[in-house]
């Protein structure tokens, strides 16, 4: 499934925050932690594997994002944190309870 970021944006409930930068790279830290790589957050969330890479590379992240990139992977995260990614769905691996 590939969802533009534009189109990933949700309705925020009143008074919530909008998703940060700073957020946006910890959502992807804790994807990858699950087995999830930059190609398949990118067809959850519609934001191209390089941009993905270049939020969780240390070296090349300067604290920013493009527009629509916090809220297409603050959306995504809620729809797949709980679901192990492609590296981990090795015959006979169980996710950790």
């Amino acid at each position: 499934m590939t969802v533009a970021p534009e189109a990933a944006v949700a309705e925020a409930a009143p008074g919530a925050q909008a998703p940060t930068p700073y957020g946006t790279r910890r959502r992807l830290q804790a994807l990858y932690a699950r087995g999830w790589d930059a190609e398949g957050i990118e067809r959850e969330s519609g934001v191209p594997a390089a941009e993905i890479e270049r939020i969780i590379d240390r070296a090349t992240w300067r604290g920013r994002t493009r527009q629509g990139t916090d809220e297409a992977i603050a959306t995504a995260y809620d729809r797949i944190a709980d679901r192990a990614g492609g590296a981990l769905r090795a015959p006979g691996w169980q996710l950790p309870r």
